[in-house]
């Protein structure tokens, strides 16, 4: 069931299409640790799955989201995609479907090199850029240090100091059987741990079966033609946890 769960998730997620521009020549990168709303013209999200509990199987599946825009906005808060040309990542031309450009080959994998390039028809500019920034990880005992039980008593701990690379993590929990009993939350990269208290809590129901999905994520921040992009590096994965009085 959860790899269902997963399967669809990321198949929602994907896309491509066939054309050809001469490339542009290639930028170097410049990352940034920031997690501070910003406004951005371009934001291209490649995110890995990395498994449920411990039972981890990184690079089984991927998904490739691009989002152009003719005027900036935050990337939590990205509404729609201007077709702006055409779209290439790793050699693959991705679709625009609206909301975004994304890969309809299911076969795209970007776990190291990302080299994206942009062939704009409007007043985005043209640029190719390669992203090497590693993947975010787990540690191989992550669901150990988690805990599989959350005491509607007692403050339940999120701790994060054990992650590799990250800027920024999300962790998302919520009810397998009614997924609007949820609780979301982000930090910054160097926060320790996430401390949900009784009161938090107190929105699952005693003996419910929760799914903690934690996003972890890479940041790279950069400006082509005075325009600004950022380039994520994700990996998420899902934890099982029982909820107890």
């Amino acid at each position: 069931m959860k790899n269902l769960i997963m399967l669809l998730f990321v198949c929602l997620c994907f896309a491509n299409c066939k054309k050809k521009d001469a490339p542009s020549p290639i930028q170097t990168q410049a990352t940034t640790g920031s997690t501070q709303p910003q406004q951005f013209d371009g934001f291209l999200q490649v995110i890995t799955a990395g498994g449920f509990n411990d039972q981890l199987f990184i690079g089984t599946y991927f998904s490739t989201n691009v989002y152009l825009q003719s005027s900036p906005s935050a990337t939590n808060n990205l509404q729609y995609c201007t077709n702006s040309g055409t779209v290439i990542l790793n050699d693959t031309y991705l679709k625009y479907g609206g909301l975004r450009y994304y890969d309809t080959t299911y076969v795209l994998k970007c776990r190291t090199l990302r080299k994206f390039q942009l062939n704009s028809n409007n007043s985005l500019p043209s640029f190719t850029v390669n992203i090497t920034d590693s993947v975010p990880t787990f540690p191989a005992n992550y669901y150990s240090l988690l805990g599989d039980t959350m005491y509607r008593s007692k403050n339940f701990k999120v701790p994060l100091n054990s992650f590799t690379y990250p800027d920024e993590i999300e962790c998302y929990i919520y009810d397998y059987n009614n997924y609007t009993i949820s609780k979301k939350i982000i930090v910054k990269k160097g926060t320790s741990e996430i401390n949900l208290s009784p009161n938090d809590i107190s929105i699952f129901q005693n003996n419910s079966s929760l799914n903690c999905q934690i996003t972890l994520r890479k940041f790279n921040d950069q400006n082509f033609g005075g325009k600004n992009f950022r380039f994520s590096t994700e990996l998420f994965s899902y934890f099982d946890i029982k909820v107890q009085p």
